[in-house]
């Protein structure tokens, strides 16, 4: 589809100038609500790449990749702790995964394309504020060697931009930086009823400001939601830990799984009636000391 109007430029060139096929290899996308097929992890990353032979070379060499991706991503420590790995099968609708991760396979299948161009279309939208803080801390370490154009309407994750362009009703009204644009004074005109400028700083301070979020109270929030990750990761792994030693401490205690027939049942009676030795109750604070947050 062409331009209603004025050309669309690529390095110099005329978008229509491009093979339609090239130019779609050369730039992917993150969107909003991530599309996964019924298929394993590493097939999901790999889908539709050519690059690497149908060999066991290159089948070394297209795992290789993939997990490097899936590292660059910060998604390789839970799929390592998948009994498949790469070849964990996922549903369609990602079941299995947490929306946070299943955002980070998106984004380990665009990385391991190198594109030139990413497009983040409200990547971290449908995410809890702490699975977001986790994704945004991804694309801000992985995205620093890409042309990134990040559609977004809340401003937290495209503020550290390079430019920021402001649309209203489909019109271009506002660029520059974050610094530059919260310097634009709110103005309207016809009696107030139509904004005129300051359209991003309106929008920063009606998510912030309001909230008494400012830059430094952002910052000690985003440093929360750190927290509070790094506390459910602990979480997970003293659970996992009270259920291994549970575990293993009820296997000691075999003498509450046989069952011995009662010596007092009557030769006429139909019921036969067992004694079992039950094993004491157990209290996981004797395996593992909860550690304060």
């Amino acid at each position: 589809m062409d331009p209603s109007g004025g050309p669309i430029l690529i390095d110099g060139v005329d978008i229509r100038e491009y093979d339609v096929h090239y130019l779609r290899e050369r730039i992917a996308i993150v969107q909003q609500k991530c599309v996964l097929f019924k298929t394993n992890v590493r097939e999901n990353i790999l889908y539709g790449m050519k690059t690497f032979p149908d060999t066991p070379e290159g089948k070394q060499q297209a795992d290789r990749a993939v997990i490097a991706a899936l590292k660059l991503a910060q998604a390789w420590e839970f799929i390592e702790s998948k009994p498949d790995k790469l070849l964990t099968m996922v549903s369609e609708t990602g079941g299995g995964f947490s929306g946070g991760q299943k955002q980070r396979l998106a984004i380990a299948r665009v990385l391991i394309r190198n594109p030139d161009v990413i497009l983040l279309d409200e990547a971290t939208a449908a995410l809890d504020p702490v699975n977001e803080r986790a994704v945004q801390d991804t694309l801000d370490s992985v995205m620093k060697d890409y042309t990134v154009i990040a559609v977004a309407h809340r401003l937290t994750t495209i503020k550290d931009s390079d430019k920021i362009i402001v649309l209203d009703s489909g019109r271009v009204v506002e660029e520059g930086t974050h610094d530059e644009l919260l310097k634009i004074p709110i103005a309207h005109e016809d009696g107030g009823k139509r904004q005129k400028t300051g359209f991003y700083r309106v929008q920063w301070e009606t998510q912030f400001k309001e909230k008494g979020l400012s830059s430094n109270k952002l910052r000690e929030k985003v440093q929360l939601l750190r927290d509070e990750i790094a506390l459910h990761k602990a979480k997970i792994h003293r659970t996992n830990m009270a259920k291994w030693r549970a575990t293993a401490h009820m296997s000691s205690l075999g003498k509450y799984s046989d069952a011995t027939p009662s010596t007092t049942a009557s030769e006429d009676s139909s019921k036969v009636e067992f004694l079992t030795c039950a094993p004491e109750a157990l209290s996981l604070d004797r395996f593992y000391t909860p550690v304060s947050p």
